[in-house]
């Protein structure tokens, strides 16, 4: 493997989005980074979302997003899909700026998609502490993108819940 043989010579390696790139430094915790929704929606005062996030964070540590992408949904619902956007957008732009300024140390080895946030970061860089560091970084960034569009889904989803309460109940037929 090229990128090995560059590695092991010393010499700079030549591209940034190569391996793990997207895997560890742009998906983290799968894709659109919804670990951090997860993480925003763990104490939501809308006991639906606040189920799903549990249930769902476990499998988000390995970057499985599908409880979490079809429970809340994200598809096709503008208010999850602008921040799901959003984080690839900043996380593939701050992660490419931090490899090309030579920041942090651009991918050289796979590992598989699986591994943890941080974990990931650190082994796909070849152990660099700083790529670790933007991992957990990303993490919160993600939060930070999430959690005005969360919150404002919780509001919403909490409006419609007490508008339904406010109905009243239709009549009962009478058929006798």
């Amino acid at each position: 493997n090229i990128w090995r043989q560059t590695w092991a010579q010393g010499q700079p390696l030549p591209y940034v989005t190569a391996l793990g790139f997207f895997t560890s430094f742009v998906n983290v915790g799968g894709t659109g980074a919804t670990i951090g929704l997860a993480l925003v929606m763990l104490n939501s005062k809308e006991p639906g979302y606040r189920k799903i996030s549990r249930v769902s964070l476990p499998t988000q540590v390995f970057g499985i997003n599908e409880p979490i992408f079809f429970g809340f949904p994200i598809v096709l619902n503008p208010i999850f899909m602008i921040p799901y956007v959003l984080n690839a957008l900043v996380l593939t732009t701050g992660s490419f700026l931090l490899m090309s300024w030579g920041i942090i140390h651009k991918p050289f080895v796979g590992v598989p998609w699986t591994t943890p946030p941080i974990i990931g970061h650190y082994l796909v860089s070849g152990g660099d502490w700083k790529a670790a560091v933007w991992g957990a970084a990303s993490l919160l960034i993600a939060m930070a993108i999430y959690y005005p569009f969360a919150k404002a889904a919780e509001r919403q989803r909490l409006r419609a819940e007490e508008d339904k309460a406010r109905e009243p109940e239709p009549e009962k037929a009478d058929i006798c």
